[in-house]
């Protein structure tokens, strides 16, 4: 429990930033969506991408490479034991960095142009179903499974995003620009 402590008191340091650069643009994005300047929409994402990417390369980095400087943060330099299990537990923990941007992207631009279930579905997908089915697929790897659990769940929540992206991709690049999306023009997601 308390190198799991350790693993969330770590990603809270990164998490709040992450939600904070994609979440703060979409009313901007939404704003920009229903006035229909597509255009404007996707240079705020040509921002928002690379952004949330450089966080996430950034703290991967930092967590696989000073994994003592971060786990010195938390844990005290007599509690030994804490800190042996703790470091391979977080370079383990730091790989669901590398794809933890796409999720967190899509998730965000999806509510921003009103396809809430395509945000709901990545949301609960990585918060909930996916761990739950990793934490008995990967059961026969111990302690390890815990911590393969983030990382898998976060490049699973990452292949439903670009599934949904590529899904989307054509129809919200066909939209005209200029004019918002009419309700006729099928059902929202």
């Amino acid at each position: 429990m308390s190198v799991y402590g350790v693993l969330m008191y770590a990603d809270g340091l990164v998490q709040p930033v992450m939600y904070g650069m994609v979440d703060s643009l979409q009313p901007a994005i939404g704003y920009n969506w229903g006035a229909g300047k597509k255009s404007r929409v996707w240079a705020i994402e040509k921002c928002a991408v690379p952004a949330a990417l450089a966080v996430c390369i950034i703290s991967f980095l930092v967590l696989s490479f000073m994994p003592q400087f971060v786990v010195g943060i938390f844990v005290g330099s007599s509690q030994t034991e804490l800190i042996a299990m703790t470091l391979p537990a977080l370079a383990i923990f730091s790989y669901a960095y590398l794809t933890r941007w796409i999720s967190f992207t899509v998730q965000s631009l999806m509510l921003a142009i009103e396809k809430p279930r395509y945000a709901a579905m990545i949301s609960l997908s990585t918060a909930f179903i996916f761990p739950l089915i990793l934490l008995f697929l990967l059961q026969g790897f111990g302690l390890n499974g815990i911590w393969f659990n983030f990382a898998g769940s976060n490049i699973l929540a990452a292949i439903m995003a670009v599934i949904i992206m590529a899904r989307e991709w054509k129809s919200l690049r066909s939209q005209p620009s200029g004019k918002a999306p009419s309700p006729s023009s099928g059902p929202q997601e």
